[in-house]
């Protein structure tokens, strides 16, 4: 008895009455801890957040590109149609981009929302959930692979990270973007699966697919390859003999894809035309590419570390100097050597994320060499690589909690990083609500950029804000004169339009014979906005002239045809000649071939119709034209001659 008694007192005394604690003696914590242990909890919280933090880009419009792949090419998606046959078609010579998959989501969303940016959004956003859960996925398995402790803990992690990351901000919200999410969601499966065939071959399919798909959406997947590959070596499994057929379906798919696109690639000379070597020869190019390849490695990877500061108009980086190459040259070799240790260590899931960081955002260097893109360097390319920096964070952390016995501060250190990383990326959703605020938050970050002050002159302009439209363009001109003259003309022809817009047509022509004595590359933009003024002079002669010149030098422009149909519509309407009617058809004919949108052309050309007895096609024109008419006397026509049918 004297012995229970003894053991009786010296057991902990029961929770139960504890502050905070559930009845029974079961804290809250605990008895929720199963649930953020079950995997399906885990996604959908994943998915939530993922979803929940990009909402505000539902309510934004369409920017930049998006105008240029969704708006204008109306025509182009509407008559779209898929054919399992484009994987093996050559597609056009000399083109930079060949994604059949990207342009196969914008007709997919375009014929579900037609022109409305809110279900474009809603579909980037799911794309990045998807990704996101990917990841999930592919994290697990590499943790199980990798024999990484608590696999739970730094899968559900890396992917909190990556569904909040700032850098992502661009991807999600540009959905012109929207092929990095796509790429990245096929690299996480492909990569998952790939690592899950080492224990049942079947599961080599889904990461072949992935992989193919891949090199149809963005250039990115050229790297992707080299992710697999590195699987191998760092899991040591490199000279297995299964992987001899791996590698052979590997090159297969690759050997297609490049088979399909091979008379469409730039050619090196183009590359180097366009490259910052280019003019440089010997030691001199070497040099300089070195110095280019460095600085970007520097610039991403210190992104990566500090993502707050978002820009998603990068004009240029620092370096060049000695201090940057240095630093350049001290941070590669740095990743290379812990890249090499954690190797030797087996510190395998390390080793990895810095391979899938330092492969994917490869491609992202060479365009800041070789700029084949707009942008030499941009936020989006940093989508794929960001999984790899968001993996070797969440694991630090994790693994720091779990050494030091402190799993609370961990996870609180988490927690604010997590915080944080939401702050920035729900407020950096704000520059894209509209081209306005776009170009504005552009100009503010990197205000000597020309390009984005002209740009953001024309959203002012195209917004009815025409007077800071002006001031916008002056600006740009100033600062055009310590640039190149080509530079200067981007700034002063939509300067002319601006005094067009306003009336003030003897200020408009100074700009213009400005523009062309400093560049004669603008002769068609020179005549065709020339040809306008004269039009609202009252002098037609002189108008047909310089829209006729201005057709010669650039005949797809399809607004120089409809002015130019008006004045023979306008004269024909006057004189009755049949001569002056076919002229008038002709050039109608030719705007609305080029530019199907164009309400006023298919009117007037509905009118010509109309003049000469032909009914029916007159109405079938004023039907188009009431598609795409915003401005009211255009509607107000367009149904009166529907209703004569």
């Amino acid at each position: 008895m004297k012995n229970r008694k003894k053991d009786k007192s010296t057991q902990p005394a029961p929770a139960a009455g504890a502050s905070g604690s559930a009845p029974g003696g079961v804290s809250p914590a605990a008895r929720f801890y199963p649930f953020f242990r079950n995997r399906l909890v885990l996604s959908t919280i994943l998915l939530l957040v993922s979803f929940a933090v990009f909402i505000p880009s539902l309510y934004n419009e369409f920017v930049w590109d998006d105008v240029t792949f969704i708006v204008e090419a109306e025509q182009y998606l509407d008559a779209y149609k898929f054919k399992p046959g484009m994987f093996l078609k050559k597609p056009k010579s000399n083109i930079k981009y060949y994604r059949p998959l990207f342009t196969l989501s914008l007709v997919t969303d375009y014929r579900m929302w037609g022109l409305s940016p809110f279900g474009y959004h809603l579909t980037n956003i799911l794309l990045h959930s998807a990704s996101t859960l990917a990841l999930f996925f592919m994290v697990l398995v590499l943790c199980r692979e990798f024999k990484v402790k608590n696999p739970d803990a730094v899968a559900f992690l890396s992917s909190l990270l990556f569904a909040v990351y700032p850098l992502h901000v661009e991807s999600v919200s540009f959905i012109s973007a929207r092929a990095d999410m796509m790429a990245g969601t096929l690299l996480f499966l492909s990569v998952g699966f790939y690592a899950l065939s080492y224990r049942k071959l079947l599961y080599l399919i889904p990461a072949a697919v992935s992989l193919f798909l891949s090199l149809y959406t963005k250039e990115v997947a050229y790297s992707f390859p080299i992710v697999l590959l590195g699987f191998d070596l760092i899991s040591r499994r490199f000279f297995s003999r299964i992987n001899i057929a791996k590698y052979a379906i590997i090159a297969l798919l690759v050997s297609l894809y490049v088979l399909v696109r091979f008379d469409s690639f730039l050619s090196g000379a183009d590359l180097m035309k366009k490259s910052t070597v280019r003019g440089l020869s010997g030691i001199d190019m070497v040099v300089e590419f070195v110095v280019g390849f460095l600085g970007s490695y520097l610039y991403y990877g210190w992104k990566f570390l500090y993502p707050y500061e978002l820009n998603h108009f990068i004009a240029s980086i620092p370096g060049g100097d000695a201090l940057h190459i240095t630093l350049s040259a001290i941070f590669v070799l740095a990743v290379v050597a812990i890249c090499f240790i954690s190797i030797k260590k087996k510190e395998n899931f390390t080793a990895f994320s810095l391979l899938l960081l330092f492969a994917t955002i490869g491609p992202a260097v060479m365009i800041a060499i070789f700029p084949v893109a707009i942008t030499r360097f941009a936020e989006r390319f940093m989508y794929i690589p960001s999984a790899g920096f968001c993996m070797l964070a969440a694991y630090v952390i994790v693994l720091a909690g779990s050494r030091s016995g402190i799993k609370w501060l961990s996870w609180a250190l988490a927690g604010a990083l997590t915080v944080s990383y939401i702050v920035v990326t729900v407020k950096g959703q704000e520059a894209w609500q509209n081209n306005v605020t776009f170009w504005k938050a552009a100009v503010e970050r990197t205000p000597e950029a020309l390009a984005v002050r002209v740009n953001y002159g024309e959203a002012l302009r195209n917004a009815g804000r025409t007077a800071e439209a002006l001031e916008q363009f002056k600006e740009a001109r100033k600062r055009a004169t310590t640039v190149d003259v080509r530079g200067k003309t981007m700034s002063t022809i939509p300067l002319a339009l601006n005094y067009i817009n306003r009336g003030e047509y003897d200020l408009a022509e100074e700009v213009l014979e400005e523009a062309l004595r400093d560049d004669p590359g603008v002769a068609a933009d020179y005549n065709h906005l020339k040809g306008y003024i004269y039009i609202q002079r009252e002098n037609l002669s002189a108008a047909k002239e310089y829209l006729s010149k201005s057709i010669e030098i650039k005949w797809w422009n399809a607004s120089a045809h409809y002015l130019l149909g008006a004045i023979y519509h306008a004269e024909a309407t006057e004189s009755g000649s049949p001569e002056e009617y076919k002229k008038a058809e002709a050039e109608l004919k030719a705007a609305v071939r080029i530019n199907g949108k164009l309400a006023e052309a298919r009117l007037t050309l509905a009118k010509v119709y109309l003049a000469t007895g032909r009914k029916k096609e007159a109405v079938a024109q004023a039907k188009q034209a009431l598609k795409s008419a915003s401005v009211p006397a255009t509607i107000a026509e367009a149904k009166a001659i529907i209703g004569k049918e």
